[in-house]
């Protein structure tokens, strides 16, 4: 079983480096989504009254959007521009990395609407890849951010509550948590979605709260649950658990070279070296 390495009550302790001795910084809330670019080096957390913060480097917070409305998911498009699922709205709005000039990329699909969005991936041709988990039709979407259009990838998944692009960006991993199993499609040319498999299955405890997924470098799947982070190899084994003390909210993966991996329980963060896992 893996081990969490570092735990860190904040991001201020995260980052204090020698004899600096900035005041600690805390969260308002329950920190709900996060995402990390490497393109601008900085970290991005939601948290629960709907505000978005931003790290960077060198420890710096800024608050960079304020809102009411709850923020599910976030992710980094590959431009450094954030991307949000707007719980509130069922909608997936795009921003720059300072928080202006917000723009809904897309709220419906064919005249209508969405009613349980899930999470993102961002594929690399730009594409935005989420989930709709509505009764009636559930299914999966790909939105084009410069035409703010939506396209149905496809329908064979019974209850999609998160997707995740691969490391190569071949296949899209789908979280059907009322299956209790991750399944994998290969993405097709056009964007869309085909040759269903299996990945891998979860515990029926853990499968009922799967939050995100995030891959690295070696296309190793993490999957975030209430319990912690499963680990899963490319051939879906489970290679281990990192288990948390409180709930698992959030996670995602950072650093220079993609060596940490971050992990938000309520208003904690755990940090993990995984880099050569």
């Amino acid at each position: 079983m893996l081990k969490i390495l570092e735990k860190h009550h904040n991001f201020g302790e995260l980052f204090r480096k020698g004899d600096d001795r900035e005041a600690l910084m805390q969260f308002p809330g329950t920190v709900s989504a996060a995402a990390y670019s490497r393109r601008n080096c900085c970290l991005a957390a939601a948290v629960s009254d709907g505000r978005v913060y931003s790290i960077d480097a060198k420890g710096r917070k800024s608050c960079i959007r304020e809102s009411t409305d709850i923020i599910s998911d976030i992710a980094f498009d590959w431009n450094g521009r954030l991307i949000y699922v707007n719980e509130a709205k069922a909608s997936i709005e795009r921003s720059y990395r300072d928080g202006e000039e917000l723009h809904t990329v897309v709220k419906a699909f064919q005249d209508r609407g969405f009613q349980k969005l899930g999470g993102i991936s961002i594929h690399s041709n730009g594409m935005i890849y989420f989930s709709d988990n509505c009764k009636e039709k559930p299914a999966v979407y790909f939105a084009n951010p410069i035409g703010l259009t939506a396209s149905c990838a496809g329908t064979d998944a019974v209850s999609p509550s998160a997707v995740c692009c691969s490391a190569d960006n071949r296949f899209l991993y789908i979280a059907e948590s009322e299956e209790g199993m991750i399944t994998k499609f290969n993405i097709l040319d056009d964007g869309t979605l085909k040759y269903k498999r299996i990945h891998c299955y979860l515990a029926p405890e853990d499968a009922s709260e799967i939050r995100g997924m995030i891959v690295d470098e070696k296309d190793n799947l993490f999957v975030v649950t209430d319990a912690g982070v499963h680990l899963y190899d490319v051939g879906g084994m489970l290679l281990g658990v990192i288990e948390t003390e409180q709930k698992c909210m959030a996670a995602c993966i950072g650093g220079r070279n993609s060596e940490t991996l971050y992990i938000f329980c309520g208003d904690q963060l755990y940090t993990m070296d995984v880099k050569g896992r």
